[in-house]
């Protein structure tokens, strides 16, 4: 989602009070185009949440923020961009995120995410064995998936004996031939809603009834249920594997990570090795460390050694998963959190999740309730007698087989929103039905199962659109989020094209702007070098030796240096290239930044360093290719003041300040 610009609010005694009276006082004209005081008042509210603390000095500061906006916005519609086609197509897009949570029913909603929470709490290791058929299947598939289902539970005598050996020959699962159905450890969220259901609410030691999913029919066997063992922040070094295949590359890493647990057994410091040696590049700048997970989340293999590990700071022995080869260190670990601190994480998922149909369902109910729906059961049922030999051909035409069909099915009727009545025909349901293609591929189905779960699906269409419609004025707030993403998605385009997007592509007026402001951003004095770090002082001065004769004669390589002295460790040599500041690395402090060429050899923290150095870099300005992040961001600030200037030359502004007080 766009980040639209931020605008601030406030909040004071004396406006509430004010906005409580009949009239909405003006507090601005933007080319005569009106904004009230609540408008602004919303705004403000709405992102500052300690607005009372707030002087008027800020108050007044921020209006004119708030006329910066206005005067963007007045731009972006002067010129079109409201009625442009994408914008349209955007903002629709955004109403439709925007309207989800109005259609649905919010209280059933707040029951799944308690549910889901108190399920978070366990772990469930489950097998189970699936008869695949599709969720659209004729009514004969279908029970022919349940018979057969049915009669694989009728087997299992002992679900500890039978339930693996009869999944690894009877189960349509690819997989269970290998694993016998053995899903892991699993808590919320993490299988389809009707199967967690069905294995969060059967015993440990028993076997679910057949339940089904979109997949098919399953029956499932819980072999344990623990409680959850929450999430864990870890770290870990990495030796990865690319070929399990290459014998040698495998031979390898194995050596390296038995070096590398070795040296942490020595006493060697966690993070520093991880910095050096890990090959999960994303997690070794910081030291090894990962982000948190739990249950599910990783490997298994990784997953139980973190999760092994008895207190903070133990490392593992080196295990290996897919990836390579692993060492695992335990930061800190925490159980499931209190239910306020994931409420709203739980609601996102609820909403996404299968479960979410529950809510969906209860919603209709009350729609239709609401809007006296009206069902006309006869002549729905009239409906089954046009679905003919056609239809399973993909022949079928509503304008054919329902002509003069114009009795009504059903009414809804609003007279507190809208003053509208809504009334749907034979006619109209027979256009759905030639549009939905459902049952055209299952030859013979009954016309009655036909309509019936056809019909279903057109009213849930019907209600949720007709209750869509109503929004912006059944809920206030839903209005005004409207108004302000249609705002925001006018603004974003605009500043694109007039400041952004133009600040980037204007590589010549970017260059001028550099030229005239390239002190803005420099480099501190540095010093160009190389430094080589050698375990032990063998194996600096052959590595000494080896770079001074590839420098003289021009040829040297840092892969081929390593590829050398690393032949038998890995460890054995680090290089580090690069231009370094003051203060960012010891060794490299104390140099003389004077001089040039190769330094003595020399004994530091355990090991053995010498440098090349190249030259001495003074204080400069950063070139346009090393500093162009940020000149760019610069020189859109400066674009955006100019253009801001010619739009307060362009539109005339009145504003009442006197309302603010």
């Amino acid at each position: 989602m766009k980040q639209f610009i931020s605008l601030l609010s406030i909040l004071c005694f004396g406006i509430v009070v004010f906005a409580q009276d009949s009239k909405d006082p003006i507090l601005l004209k933007v080319e005569g185009q009106e904004v009230f005081l609540s408008e602004f008042e919303a705004v403000y509210n709405k992102n500052n949440s300690n607005a009372q603390a707030i002087d008027p000095k800020s108050k007044s500061e921020y209006l004119d923020l708030y006329i910066n906006f206005k005067l963007k916005v007045a731009e972006a519609e002067a010129v079109g961009m409201d009625t442009n086609r994408k914008f349209i197509n955007e903002l629709a897009g955004y109403r439709k995120q925007l309207a989800e949570p109005y259609l649905t029913d919010q209280q059933v909603t707040d029951d799944l995410i308690k549910e889901a929470y108190d399920r978070s709490k366990f772990d469930v290791n489950a097998f189970h064995i699936l008869v695949q058929v599709d969720e659209n299947a004729s009514p004969k598939d279908t029970m022919a998936a349940l018979k057969k289902i049915k009669n694989l539970f009728l087997k299992i005598k002992d679900p500890l004996m039978d339930f693996e050996k009869i999944a690894k020959t009877a189960s349509e699962d690819p997989s269970a031939a290998t694993n016998g159905g053995d899903l892991g450890y699993f808590s919320a969220f993490q299988m389809v809603y009707p199967f967690e259901s069905a294995a969060f609410n059967t015993a440990p030691g028993s076997v679910s009834d057949p339940i089904r999913t979109r997949f098919g029919y399953h029956i499932i066997y819980v072999k344990d249920k623990r409680s959850a063992r929450g999430e864990i922040h870890a770290a870990h070094i990495m030796v990865k594997v690319e070929n399990s295949e290459d014998l040698d590359e495998v031979d390898l890493a194995e050596k390296k990570i038995n070096e590398l647990y070795q040296n942490l057994n020595d006493g060697e410091n966690f993070e520093n090795l991880a910095k050096e040696f890990s090959d999960d590049k994303g997690s070794a700048r910081d030291g090894g460390e990962l982000p948190w997970f739990g249950t599910g989340r990783m490997v298994p293999a990784f997953e139980n050694a973190a999760f092994g590990l008895e207190k903070d700071g133990e490392f593992s022995k080196p295990i290996r998963s897919r990836f390579g080869w692993h060492i695992v260190k335990r930061l800190e670990v925490r159980k499931v959190p209190e239910f306020a601190a994931i409420k709203d994480e739980l609601k996102k998922k609820v909403t996404r999740d299968g479960r979410g149909s529950k809510s969906k369902s209860s919603f209709y109910a009350k729609v239709k309730k609401e809007y006296n729906f009206q069902l006309n059961q006869k002549n729905l049922l009239a409906m089954s007698k046009i679905i003919d030999s056609d239809y399973y051909e993909r022949k079928w035409k509503a304008r054919d087989k329902a002509k003069g069909m114009r009795k009504l099915i059903f009414t809804l009727e609003d007279s507190k929103y809208m003053a509208e009545k809504k009334t749907v025909t034979q006619a109209d349901f027979a256009v759905y039905i030639e549009q939905n293609r459902k049952f055209q591929r299952i030859p013979k189905t009954d016309p009655m199962i036909i309509i019936d779960q056809l019909f279903d699906g057109y009213v849930k269409q019907i209600l949720t659109s007709f209750e869509d419609k109503r929004l912006e004025k059944k809920y206030p707030k839903f209005g005004a989020l409207m108004k302000e993403y249609h705002d925001g998605i006018l603004l974003f385009d605009l500043m694109d094209q007039k400041v952004w997007s133009k600040a980037v592509k204007d590589t010549t007026g970017l260059k001028t702007y550099y030229e005239a402001n390239k002190t803005q951003h420099v480099w501190p004095d540095r010093l160009d070098a190389v430094v080589f770090n050698c375990g032990d002082k063998k194996l600096a001065k052959k590595t000494y030796k080896m770079a001074k004769k590839m420098m003289k004669s021009m040829t040297y390589n840092e892969d081929s240096l390593l590829s050398y002295i690393n032949a038998d460790s890995q460890l054995n040599l680090k290089i580090e290239d690069e231009k370094f500041e003051k203060d960012t690395h010891d060794y490299v402090d104390r140099l003389d930044w004077s001089a040039t060429g190769f330094t003595k050899i020399q004994s530091d923290n355990e090991k053995y360093r010498f440098s090349y150095l190249r030259s001495f870099l003074p204080t400069q300005p950063k070139q346009l290719d090393e500093a162009k992040g940020l000149y760019i961001s610069a020189y859109q600030d400066y674009l955006e003041i100019e253009w801001l200037q010619s739009l307060k030359d362009k539109y005339k502004v009145e504003v009442f300040r006197e309302v603010l007080q």
